[in-house]
This record gives structure tokens, C-alpha cells and sequence, in this order.
């Protein structure tokens, strides 16, 4: 770690917080690319200018807006840009969006040293829109206009930011941490758990299933199992919820049957 301060210029501390903040979750040998990424792009990763996501086990260096702008500054070449504009399906651009209904496109036009016309680039709406993001939801035409001028900015200065993405625009490839984008996991039938009951029965109580609608139906106690539960109830004077499947059906009975063999009398047949 004391080799990576002194290559990195940044201190012990300042290596600890950022390994806790702005690259939480990075394995160490991925850290120190971060750290010379950090170096090489000249990009304060304490002011949020640059900051390590992990995607599926591998870390992506993302760079926020504003450190896509100070890129294209630092290289001298930079002359501004025009826009945003945006477009419905009509495909008719606009420099305001004011409508409800979030815009099919933007697109924005960055002015480069050296080139006669502005370095357009469009972002369509489906293509980076966020439906769980409150902030899409809130404000989709600024969230748009940014996926647009980082991809301008981009186009226009590859050697500055070839190989940098901004947050607007990786979010599509969809974060472990969302759960829009998790199918759910089927757990198995959750265990019986007994409990006492304020009058002092013993009640046995069943997890609800998490399987779906349908495999629920397909999956449901017999009417034999039922009718077997419920005999056994009254055979042992025992309370139990009536199970949602077959194999907590077989639960119940195994637990019942227990009960009921403790209360039979010794040597009856």
C-alpha cells in the first residue's frame, strides 16, 4: 500500500477513504488501476469527477458530466457546444422540452478547434432511460441532454475520453443493486415453525410460499393430504395453517404424525 501512495500521489488516508467511498467493493489489484486512471486522466475522484463501479465482477471507470467538460477544456481545442435539443416522434427538434411525456431524443452539437461543423451526437430516449430512476422519472429531458453531450464530447475528444462512460450512460447496462432488472429466485418451502399460543396451544404455523401464481395452483395439497391433516388435527388437538403446497402438505403430516405416535399410549397396538 505504501508503494501505491507514493506512485499515485495520493496519501494513506486519502487511499482509505476512497477505497470506502468512490470505489467501494474494488478488489486491490483493480484499485490501483483506478489510481493510475485517476493519474493519467488528471481527474479528482474526491470532487466526484471520476469514481470505480463494479458490473458483474469487473470494475468500469465511470466519469461524471462534469468531468467529461473539464477534459474537453483541458485540451485547448474546446469551443463550447449547441444544444440541447430534443425531438418527439415527429423528429422535430427543439431547444426546450416542456411537455409531461419525456422527448424520443436529444442530441447535442460540440464546436472542436479545428473543424469547420459542430460534432453532433443524438441519445434516444429507449435507449438509456432508466424506468425505476426517480430522477429519469423526474427530470428525463436533462438526463437525456447529458447522455447526448458526453457522447458529443466523446466523438470529439477520443484521446481525451476514449474508453470513459458517464453514470447516465452505463446505467442502462443495469446495476447488480436494481432489482427492475433481477428475475426473482424461487426459495424452497420455508421450514414449520411452532410456536405457543396464548391459551397454550401449540400452533404450527407455514411460511408463505414465494412461488408464483401459477406454480402455486399446479403445485397444491391433494385433497387427500388435506383430508389427512385435518383428521390428524383432531387426533392430537393441534392447530396448524393450512399449507399452500405438496411439499408443505408433507411437512405438516411428517410433524403431525410425530405428534400424534407421542401421544398414543404405550404398548397399544
Amino acid at each position: 500500500m505504501e508503494q501505491a501512495v507514493q506512485v499515485y500521489n495520493f496519501d494513506a488516508r486519502q487511499v482509505d477513504i476512497l477505497r470506502k467511498t468512490v470505489a467501494a467493493g474494488v478488489p486491490p489489484a483493480e484499485f490501483l488501476v483506478f489510481l493510475e486512471v485517476c493519474k493519467h486522466r488528471r481527474l479528482n475522484p474526491f470532487a466526484r469527477e471520476i469514481y470505480a463501479i463494479m458490473r458483474q465482477d469487473k470494475m468500469t471507470v465511470q466519469v461524471s458530466i462534469d468531468g467529461f467538460r473539464k477534459l474537453a477544456e483541458r485540451s485547448g481545442n474546446y469551443r463550447g457546444q449547441i444544444g440541447p435539443y430534443f425531438c418527439g416522434p415527429d423528429g422535430v427538434w427543439k431547444e426546450e422540452w416542456l411537455l409531461d411525456t419525456p422527448p424520443t431524443a436529444a442530441k447535442v452539437g460540440v464546436l472542436r478547434d479545428g473543424f469547420d461543423r459542430p460534432i453532433w451526437a443524438v441519445a434516444r430516449h429507449n435507449a438509456y432511460v432508466q424506468p425505476t430512476s426517480p430522477t429519469w422519472r423526474k427530470m428525463p429531458d436533462l438526463m437525456l441532454a447529458k447522455c447526448a453531450e458526453a457522447l458529443a464530447l466523446r466523438k470529439a475528444f477520443p484521446d481525451e475520453m476514449s474508453g470513459l462512460y458517464t453514470h447516465e450512460e452505463m446505467a442502462q447496462a443495469g446495476r447488480p443493486d436494481n432489482d427492475a432488472f433481477k428475475r426473482p429466485v424461487e426459495q424452497p418451502a420455508s421450514p414449520i415453525i411452532e410456536t405457543t399460543a396464548v391459551a397454550g396451544e401449540t400452533v404450527i404455523e407455514s411460511e408463505p410460499s414465494v412461488e408464483d401464481i401459477s406454480r402455486e395452483l399446479l403445485d397444491a395439497p391433494t385433497s387427500e393430504q388435506l383430508d389427512e391433516i385435518g383428521a390428524l388435527m383432531k387426533a392430537t388437538g393441534k392447530l396448524v395453517t393450512k399449507p399452500r403446497t405438496k411439499q408443505q402438505a408433507d411437512g405438516t403430516l411428517i410433524w403431525l404424525r410425530k405428534e400424534a405416535a407421542k401421544a398414543q399410549p404405550i404398548g397399544k397396538e
